[in-house]
Parts: C-alpha cells; structure tokens; sequence
C-alpha cells in the first residue's frame, strides 16, 4: 500500500533536547501502519525533506521547540493559508536546521509545492540543554509517550477539510 499520510521527526539526535522528536518517531515505529511514511529528518533542513511529503493527504511534523514555556510543554499547529500568520515565529528560525520549517512551508507554497494537510507538534525545550553530546533533559524526555499518544490520535482523524 502507497502512502497516503506522512510523519517527520526533525532535529539532532547528537544535541541533548534537539533530539525529542527522533525519540517521539522511535517510539512510533511499532505502532504506525505501513501507510504511514515515517521520515527520519535528523539533522536535515526543511528543505531537504520536504519533497517527501508533497502528494500525501496529511503529515505529522514533530519538532523541539524553545518558545518559553516550561519544557516538556505540547503546542499543536496545523499549517494552512488562514492560520499561518499565527505561527510562533520561533518556528521559522534556522536553529539545528538551517532554515526554518515556517521558512521552508512558505517558500514551498510560492513554488507550487502541493503541500498535504500539515500538523505539528512541538516539544518545548531547555536551550541551555542542547549541547553536543548531551542526553535528552528529564522533563522533556518525559513528554515523549505522550506527543507519540497524539501523533497516533492525529493520523487517526485524518480530517482534511481542518
């Protein structure tokens, strides 16, 4: 069977909180049904993976995220013409991947990318715990089971008129 839904764990399994969505999509591989493509994005850029997405009806991005909550925090955004503009802006930076995923999306648009129905999930991190070689931190280690919970909720209503 082809696949028809998509998720991506973005970030750096080398730099300690950077690497929780790598986790989230290792704890997803058991579960997910073969029409999920799982697209492992450590230490990539958007636009490096992008491509693997464009004709699904829906992907799940899983990201770390540093936008002041406490960490181990779940934000849900679904990327779409109405509600783009209130992305954190934090998700455009280039951080661990160069471009930004809020960079990359927009200038997929403006290519004619026909982009799926996309959701992300992001795990608030420690900034001061993503050094090299560093472990992922307790408090956000401990998001993991439940972001993988959601991700699997996710594909489960794949409503796509969202």
């Amino acid at each position: 069977m082809s696949a028809v839904m998509g998720v991506v764990g973005c970030g750096n399994r080398l730099r300690g909180d950077d690497g929780v969505a790598l986790e989230v999509l290792e704890a997803l591989r058991p579960v997910l049904p073969p029409h999920v493509l799982v697209v492992d994005a450590d230490g990539l850029a958007p636009w490096q993976w992008l491509d693997t997405i464009v004709g699904l009806k829906k992907a799940v991005i899983i990201d770390a995220a540093y936008l002041g909550k406490r960490p181990g925090a779940i934000s849900r955004w679904r990327w779409n013409r109405e509600i783009k503009r209130e992305w954190p802006k934090s998700l455009g930076l280039g951080g661990s991947h160069g471009q930004g995923l809020w960079d990359a999306l927009v200038q997929a648009e403006y290519a004619g990318y026909a982009l799926p129905l996309i959701v992300v999930f992001a795990i608030e991190i420690d900034p001061d715990h993503t050094g090299w070689g560093q472990g992922i931190s307790g408090p956000v280690r401990a998001a993991i089971a439940e972001v993988a919970a959601k991700v699997v909720k996710e594909l489960q209503t794949c409503d796509l008129e969202e």
